[in-house]
């Protein structure tokens, strides 16, 4: 499972880069392919000992290539263990990563094709934000002040949804959740993914047309923007994943359906993902979930469990 904006911050992967050579080499491929387009090295800023896992990390030319090239790492490298995935599940951005482990998209277009989402809502779109909201998601739709000021980015389990919009609007959202005692939090993110602050981009971004006709999925692809397995993509199918909301428990019951049993392992940065569904799980018996990289400098010890249990 490989998760998007909103998952990342300084620092992330570190131990990784640090301990593991597969990894740290992957890194170092990536951040050359993407230098070469942006002219500048997302290791150095990364991993640069000024920049805190707290600070706010939210330039979207440096997380959204950062987040590609961590997840993408830390897939290499449980692949040079042997560990193969049956399906790829992504949300958001992390729909590129898992298409590119599915053989749908080459690497270096997939790193053209990460910036050019950056580029491009960076040049023409006003300056946004997602806030993650704890509550029964019945409340997006019952309550206008919701509903009228922002879009409803995804629903990630029945007590958790994320909404998304213009900053100016989304005062309004924060100024209501506040006063009715409403645990939230924004994300570090500086646009409304999934919503209409992001329209500015579209066309530009479809004009350059990078990806034509990506390939079909060599194994089994659950699309998180179509709630379902698929077979193949069209031509706006990797801005519809930013652009359109998040089908995550959608495509999940299809993940359950289709595996009798199976383990989900979360690649992402943060583990949220792996958090996600285990909210969504009832038969827990059948399946494992897990995840390496948190925020909290445990993934070593992560990884070293995977190695002993796999």
């Amino acid at each position: 499972m490989f998760s998007g904006q909103g998952s990342h911050y300084y620092q992330m992967g570190k131990d990784l880069y640090a301990n593991e050579p597969v990894f740290r080499d992957w890194m170092h491929i990536l951040d050359s392919m993407q230098g070469k387009i942006s002219g500048e090295s997302l290791i150095d800023i990364l991993y640069n000992s000024g920049n805190r896992k707290n600070e706010v990390f939210s330039r979207i030319l440096s997380t959204h290539p950062a987040i590609f090239m961590v997840e993408y790492s830390l897939a290499m490298l449980l692949k040079s263990w042997g560990i193969e995935p049956y399906c790829v599940f992504g949300t958001s951005l992390g729909e590129i990563t898992a298409a590119v482990l599915a053989e749908c998209i080459a690497l270096e277009k997939a790193i053209e094709l990460v910036i050019l989402q950056a580029t491009t809502i960076e040049k023409t779109c006003e300056k946004g934000g997602m806030i993650a909201v704890l509550h029964d998601h019945a409340l997006y739709e019952r309550e206008p002040v919701l509903h009228d000021n922002c879009s409803l980015a995804g629903i990630n389990f029945d007590s958790h949804f994320v909404v998304s919009g213009s900053g100016t609007e989304l005062k309004t959202v924060k100024m209501y959740l506040k006063k009715n005692g409403i645990t939230h939090q924004d994300l570090p993110v500086s646009y409304g993914f999934h919503s209409p602050n992001i329209d500015s981009a579209r066309n530009e971004f479809l004009a350059q047309d990078i990806i034509k006709n990506p390939g079909f999925p060599r194994i089994d692809y659950i699309s998180c923007l179509h709630g379902r397995r698929i077979e193949g993509f069209d031509n706006s199918y990797f801005w519809d994943v930013i652009r359109n909301p998040i089908l995550f428990r959608e495509g999940l019951n299809v993940l359950l359906k289709e595996y009798n049993s199976c383990e989900l392992m979360d690649l992402g940065p943060s583990g949220t993902l792996a958090t996600f569904a285990k909210y969504n799980l009832q038969d827990t018996d059948r399946l494992r979930t897990m995840y390496i990289l948190t925020p909290y400098g445990s993934e070593s010890r992560n990884l070293r469990l995977l190695r002993e249990t796999w």
